[in-house]
């Protein structure tokens, strides 16, 4: 360590200042990178059990509290009017299991992000082939889904598998687009996976978490507001600024 320091001392101011000025830059250029966001994440409830017929078999079993979080969801965005624009809702489930609905296919591991039709404004995802889920297949629970290329590779062994189907759980999927990577802090897998939020709900494989995000409207107090908003939400969950 002297001896660098030794080295460094012998080194031209101008050249120090460069050195000095080309860290501060990248510092401040990687902060300014992270997104002004608000995270509300919380543990997503297990699959409820349907009806049982006549003999006593119950029904098959759905995702009853994604339903209720996303029936609160104009409530919520009510009272952060004005304080933070837009607001989404998604969940999350990771190490699910996914195969290619061809003989011999192998099930890949993935993070599977169930999202609603407002996700593009807060969740920018770059496509590379195909299209984007549709409003309307959003707002039906089409069963459509996108791929991140990583994914679409382990699955079909090639990037471009548009049109053909995969099997998550007992469900057939329709690819329609497949996407750049997206991975954020915390993601354990490099392999993602996008669906409609309602294929979510109608489906019987339990989702880890739901997160709310949104992004503050600038001098409008949004922080003070999603704290509010959120508190009374009646679920114990974990308040994040992505900033910070």
């Amino acid at each position: 360590m002297q001896a660098l320091m030794k080295r460094l001392r012998l080194w031209p101011p101008a050249v120090l200042a460069a050195l000095m000025l080309s860290v501060a830059a990248y510092a401040y250029f990687s902060l300014n990178a992270i997104p002004s966001q608000f995270q509300y994440l919380w543990i997503a409830p297990e699959p409820v059990a349907g009806s049982a017929d006549e003999n006593g078999v119950p029904g098959e079993a759905s995702n009853v509290g994604l339903r209720e979080a996303r029936l609160g969801m104009d409530a919520l965005t009510e009272q952060l009017a004005g304080a933070c624009d837009p607001v989404i809702l998604y969940a999350v489930a990771d190490n699910v299991s996914v195969v290619a609905d061809q003989e011999n296919a192998q099930a890949v591991s993935t993070r599977w992000e169930a999202i609603d039709d407002g996700a593009y404004a807060l969740k920018p995802l770059l496509l590379k082939t195909g299209r984007l889920i549709y409003p309307e297949e959003f707002q039906t629970g089409e069963r459509v889904a996108m791929l991140n290329e990583k994914l679409a590779v382990a699955l079909f062994n090639y990037a471009e598998p548009i049109d053909r189907v995969m099997l998550l759980g007992d469900k057939r999927y329709r690819i329609v687009g497949i996407v750049n990577d997206s991975r954020q802090v915390g993601d354990q897998t490099e392999y993602q996976l996008y669906t409609p939020y309602r294929c979510a709900e109608a489906s019987s494989l339990p989702m880890a978490a739901l997160c709310v995000q949104t992004r503050p409207v600038p001098g409008a107090g949004g922080w003070s507001a999603f704290e509010s908003a959120t508190a009374v939400m009646g679920k114990q969950g974990t308040r994040i600024s992505l900033t910070k």
